[in-house]
């Protein structure tokens, strides 16, 4: 596994104006050639703004999914706001178990002196399983998907798992991919928004008034065998079915996505990188604000996000 990792100036020199509740980082200096000019009242401070560098995590990879190597400053071009931010670095990080062609011994360790020079860190990976939004007995295969990630991770990657809305395992980052395991085989999914006529999907149907699958559902639901009184109710309830689904599965989503924020803002105070990989059959988010604000909390923590959803037959 390797990255690029890019470091870009994010904001250009200038000045900043303000009034006298203004506060600056730097002020600046008074220049010893030039006479001070009259006082002809108060002036509002001037401050002088350093340019800020932030690091962006990259992948590169080719269509075999293997990294690419060899690129350089101008290979990449960074947009904020639509303005283009200059790159000042890129830096190929690998994070491979290759060793070096003649590798050194580490030196003799010091009695009372302790290094950690040579220690090769891990990446951080974290498994979100969001099984407030996961029917019982629902996504064994995705759980047994995360397990075979586990494989694909090196002994020294960090390795946490938590449960949303929470009540779930939870296991802290650690080395031993062991305890992962056995807490994933642990996990029941707990979502109560299934009716009885209908699945989420059908419900979300009704929701967004598709006429097309309505109509299916209430033809398997309501034949034209019923009497006009009996199809009438029939469909009275399976619309109440649906309405019922769909209330549910949105008061979920908001207790996972308030649980996702939470998990960017922790892994905020975590250095370096990190990885998280949601597991959970689906969630949804009544205002674009909500998946920006967490969107915008991940790329704070640096935090490179996937997700593998659960389909309704379990998979």
């Amino acid at each position: 596994m390797a990255a690029w990792a890019g470091v870009l100036a994010c904001a250009a020199a200038g000045e900043f104006r303000g009034g006298p509740e203004a506060v600056a980082a730097q002020a600046p200096a008074a220049s010893p050639a030039s006479p001070a000019p009259p006082l002809s009242g108060p002036s509002r401070p001037v401050f002088t703004s350093d340019v800020d560098v932030i690091a962006v995590d990259v992948n590169v990879v080719d269509k075999e999914g293997r990294p690419i190597r060899g690129l350089g400053i101008e290979d990449f071009t960074i947009t904020v706001d639509g303005a283009a931010r200059r790159v000042v670095s890129a830096d190929f990080v690998s994070q491979t178990m290759e060793e070096p062609a003649e590798p050194t011994p580490p030196p003799a360790p010091d009695r009372v002196v302790s290094t950690n020079e040579g220690v090769r860190r891990g990446r951080i990976v974290v498994i979100a399983v969001d099984q407030g939004n996961i029917r019982p007995g629902a996504g064994r295969h995705a759980l047994r998907a995360a397990d075979r990630l586990l494989d694909a991770l090196n002994p020294q990657d960090q390795v946490a798992l938590v449960t949303m809305p929470g009540g779930g395992p939870q296991v802290d980052p650690t080395t031993e991919h062991a305890r992962v395991r056995a807490a994933l085989k642990r996990i029941m999914g707990r979502a109560q928004y299934g009716g009885h006529h209908v699945s989420l999907s059908e419900a979300q149907a009704f929701d967004e008034h598709r006429s097309y699958d309505t109509d299916r559902v209430l033809d398997r639901e309501c034949p034209a065998t019923m009497s006009q009184h009996e199809r009438e109710m029939c469909v009275s309830d399976v619309e109440g079915d649906a309405f019922s689904v769909t209330a549910n599965f949105r008061q979920q989503s908001l207790l996972s996505l308030k649980s996702l924020a939470l998990l960017m803002q922790a892994l905020l105070q975590i250095e370096g990188p990190k990885t998280v990989v949601l597991i959970t059959e689906g969630l949804r988010a009544e205002q674009s604000d909500d998946i920006r604000q967490i969107a915008n909390a991940a790329a704070m923590a640096r935090v490179a996000f996937f997700g593998i959803q659960i389909d309704e037959s379990g998979l």
